[in-house]
């Protein structure tokens, strides 16, 4: 597997990076579009509750830019992602290094972005944006890490042991050169 990492193409590595990275920035975007409504109400007009209704949609939609922009991210990313990883299922090392491990790591990064700005910026309240937000990232960490420890733990200790066997028969064949 480390000899076929040669035959994956640079760009097929170079697009891994990309969808990665662009998995984090849709992620670290998120937080961005959430917004606290009983503060949007209390920032509005209090006169009538049409109008207590008309701002908080109003400061709400302000965020629906990055929300398409956080959500189209993520998404083109997780295309990418089970794209590479179909195409190279076999090399359990590169999906390891290039896919599992940075999905893993950059899925805890938005999920600690989003606790971050629901604590602060929300103080503690969640609304639908958060929670789903956390709900997205929290997966993508919990599919990525099962993942990586299923091919670290089970497949690839297994070629490992099938290799080192391999090597050990070869090395006890009679008339071998030591």
């Amino acid at each position: 597997m480390l000899l076929n990492q040669d035959d994956i193409p640079q760009m097929h590595t170079i697009l891994a990076a990309f969808f990665v990275w662009l998995l984090l920035a849709g992620f670290l975007v998120f937080p961005g579009t959430f917004t606290n409504i009983e503060e949007s109400i209390e920032n509005g007009n209090q006169d009538a509750f049409a109008t207590q209704a008309a701002s908080a949609i109003l400061s709400t939609s302000r965020n629906i830019p990055l929300l398409v922009i956080a959500s189209t991210a993520c998404g083109i990313a997780v295309l990418g992602m089970l794209y590479l990883a179909i195409e190279h299922r076999n090399n359990y090392i590169w999906l390891l290094n290039k896919l599992l491990l940075p999905g893993a790591t950059n899925g805890l990064a938005g999920l600690i972005s989003t606790l971050i700005g629901v604590y602060s910026q929300q103080d503690g309240e969640w609304n639908i944006t958060a929670l789903v937000t956390a709900i997205v990232e929290a997966s993508c960490v919990v599919i990525c890490g099962m993942l990586f420890i299923i091919f670290k733990a089970i497949l690839l200790r297994s070629v490992q042991r099938k290799h080192g066997e391999k090597m050990k028969k070869k090395a006890l064949a009679p008339g071998s050169v030591v």
